[in-house]
C-alpha cells in the first residue's frame, strides 16, 4: 500500500516548482505509512520492555503533573498498558527510575493527553515522518535523484525494525529524528559550497 501511495505521489516528487509541496508529500507519505496502522497496533499490542514505564511516567505527568507513579499504580492505571500485577512494574520505582531519563515521557505527553497510548503512537508517527523527510532530503542532496532519495528513505524507515519501533513507546524514534536532522544539517553547508 505504501508503494502504491508512493507511485501516486511520484509526480509530486519530480523536480517541481514548489519545493514545499515536495517536502509535504514526502512527510505525508511517511506519516500515513505508520499513522494508518496505529489504531490497529494500539488495539492488538501490549506494551513491552520499558514501554510500560515510559507510558506510566507520561500518564502520571499528564494526570498528576509529576513522575511519581506510585499513586497511579495503586489506582490500577497500569492496566491500560500491560496485563500484569503492579509488582511486575517494580522497575519503575526506586533506583531504576533514575536510569531512564524522563525526556521521552515529557515529549510524548501531548500525544498521551489527546489520545492515550494511541495518541503516543500517532505522535511517534509524526516524528517518524519528520525523520523520513530528513533522510529523503539528505539522500536527495547526495544523489540528486528523487527516485533514489525516496527509495533510500523508504528502505530505512519502512523496513524492520524501524517500521515497528514507531508503534512502541521507545525513544529510538526521537533518536532517529535527531540523527537524521543533524546529518542533514551537517551535509547542507557542504552541498551549498560545492
Amino acid at each position: 500500500a505504501v508503494f502504491v501511495l508512493a507511485a501516486l505521489l511520484m509526480p509530486a516528487l519530480s523536480p517541481c516548482r514548489r519545493p514545499g509541496s515536495l517536502k509535504f508529500a514526502v512527510w505525508l507519505l511517511f506519516f500515513l505509512a505508520g499513522g494508518l496502522w496505529a489504531p490497529w497496533q494500539a488495539d492488538v499490542r501490549w506494551a513491552l520492555g520499558d514501554e510500560p514505564s515510559y507510558l506510566m511516567w507520561t500518564a502520571s505527568l499528564v494526570k498528576d503533573g509529576d513522575f511519581d507513579v506510585e499513586n497511579n499504580i495503586l489506582a490500577g492505571e497500569y492496566q491500560e498498558f500491560i496485563d500484569t500485577h503492579p509488582d511486575a512494574l517494580i522497575k519503575m520505582r526506586g533506583d531504576s527510575q533514575a536510569r531512564h531519563p524522563k525526556t521521552y515521557s515529557t515529549l510524548v505527553a501531548p500525544g498521551y493527553l489527546l489520545g492515550g497510548r494511541l495518541g503516543v503512537m500517532i505522535e511517534q508517527c509524526l516524528f517518524q515522518a519528520l525523520a523520513g523527510l530528513f533522510i529523503f532530503l539528505l539522500a536527495l542532496d547526495l544523489t540528486r535523484s528523487h527516485r533514489i532519495a525516496l527509495a533510500t528513505s523508504s528502505i530505512i524507515l519502512l523496513s524492520y525494525p524501524m517500521s515497528q519501533l514507531v508503534f512502541y513507546g521507545y525513544p529510538e524514534t526521537l533518536g532517529m529524528v535527531l540523527t537524521a536532522g543533524i546529518l542533514l544539517t551537517l551535509q547542507r553547508p557542504y552541498t551549498a559550497t560545492g
